[in-house]
């Protein structure tokens, strides 16, 4: 048999339950309360940060407020139904022990810093509903390795996956038309990133501090660069660029080491990469293919 130590609403229709065992059970219909920040959210959800260690989110609840969750430093999953749309910004931000998430197949939305912190999460999959992943979305999920991408996310925002320190391998989906500036920042483990050939648009210091980055292919539909985005990237030696017209680059800096660096580039195009003024920097440009 199961006590309740507290129950009330978070929401007009959305009402919670925290059973002995430190699980909150969320139950009802619609959105859940919007509350500014933890110190605008009624008193008895306040006193909810130190006691939940499990999330249960039943019924048809349908949004995940903003900052809902954040810094409850007990939590350690969370259990999704399948009619979440919307996960709001900072809504699990410092959850420091949350290391299992399950995501609604109907989810929409993940916002501004939503995860910004969990940096007991190990791995998560977005599902292929999802088209947006805000800035920041990730940002500091230190213990992350693997992140699963859905066929339907458009972009990678400013400082999604930054400090994801674990994360080792992603492959970015034909969906994804821009990876924005500091992306995937200080993620020191990453050895093997694919990027599709939607992708259009790459930003500044997106790979910035990729320490463990060797080799890179730019698609051939990229046409813009933003500054340094492999800066401090110390292990690159490679990068082929897929596109016979040299992509421009912000302040004409890729940021990587010309010297040691090769690039290599379709073997009719190297003559346009070694008159072009950021490109031709690079010593070694090899036509091979």
């Amino acid at each position: 048999m199961f006590f309740f130590l507290n129950s009330g609403k978070c929401g007009t229709s959305v009402y919670y339950k925290l059973l002995k065992d430190g699980t909150l059970i969320l139950s009802g219909y619609g959105e859940m309360g919007r509350y500014i920040g933890m110190d605008n959210a009624p008193l008895r959800w306040q006193l909810l940060w130190d006691k939940v260690r499990f999330i249960v989110i039943e019924g048809n609840v349908t949004l995940i407020s903003a900052w809902a969750f954040e810094g409850w430093k007990l939590l350690e999953s969370v259990i999704t139904n399948n009619n979440i749309t919307e996960i709001g910004s900072g809504a699990f931000r410092n959850c420091y022990r949350l290391s299992s998430i399950t995501l609604s197949n109907s989810l929409r939305k993940i916002e501004y810093g939503a995860f910004y912190g969990c940096s007991s999460l190990k791995s998560i999959t977005i599902p292929n509903s999802v088209y947006l992943i805000d800035d920041h979305a990730f940002s500091e999920c230190r213990s992350l390795t693997s992140v699963t991408l859905g066929v339907s996310v458009f972009k990678i925002g400013k400082g999604t996956f930054s400090d994801c320190s674990s994360l080792e391998t992603i492959i970015i989906p034909n969906s994804v038309t821009s990876i924005g500036e500091y992306a995937f920042f200080s993620c020191t483990s990453l050895t093997s990133i694919t990027i599709s050939n939607s992708v259009t648009f790459i930003g500044g210091s997106a790979f910035h501090c990729c320490a463990s980055l060797e080799s890179i292919t730019i698609p051939n539909k990229v046409t813009k660069i933003g500054e340094r985005p492999f800066w401090g990237c110390v292990s690159l030696v490679s990068i082929v660029s897929l596109n016979p017209t040299p992509p421009e680059i912000e302040k004409e800096d890729l940021g990587v080491n010309y010297e040691t660096c090769t690039l290599k580039v379709p073997i009719y195009s190297q003559s346009a990469y070694r008159n072009h003024p950021a490109w031709s920097k690079f010593k070694n440009i090899e036509g091979v293919f």
